[in-house]
């Protein structure tokens, strides 16, 4: 389980979390989860799920105590090779024009002329878990 600290206020981004391949702990996330907030003590914690895989790690999510907060329509990032994704804000027009592009075309218009292929994606979810109740209420989990 990946964690970052975003702010001073103990607020934490859940980046990332995984199981070997053909591998799964039940209860793992939950447990892992658990240490963490008991050594952590946070007072927000949220994610952002692919919504590619959304019914895997929706059931995820909500079962470790998340809420869903909100979804993103769709998204797109760039590739030549179909092996790196570039992520669209590296090709806005202040980047274009700095690497020698006529603005006066579109984004797509540019990148195509270059070669890249834009790829769209489902979108993403974003959850939260709010733990900055007060000491004598239960924890979520």
């Amino acid at each position: 389980m990946g964690i970052k600290k975003i702010t001073k206020d103990n607020e934490y981004e859940l980046l990332r979390f995984c199981n070997k391949t053909n591998t799964n702990v039940i209860g793992g996330a939950s447990r892992l989860l658990k240490h963490f907030i008991k050594i952590e003590k946070p007072k927000n914690i949220y994610s952002f799920a692919d919504n590619r895989w959304s019914s895997l790690t929706r059931n995820l999510y909500l079962n470790i105590g998340f809420k869903l907060i909100s979804t993103s329509s769709q998204g797109y990032f760039y590739t030549k090779d179909y092996k790196t994704r570039l992520h669209r804000y590296n090709f806005n027009k202040f980047k274009l024009k700095a690497m020698g592009a006529d603005i006066t075309k579109t984004e797509t218009k540019i990148m195509e002329e270059w070669g890249y292929v834009r790829v769209w994606d489902c979108g993403t979810a974003r959850y939260e878990l709010d733990l900055s109740q007060t000491p004598n209420q239960p924890s979520p989990l």
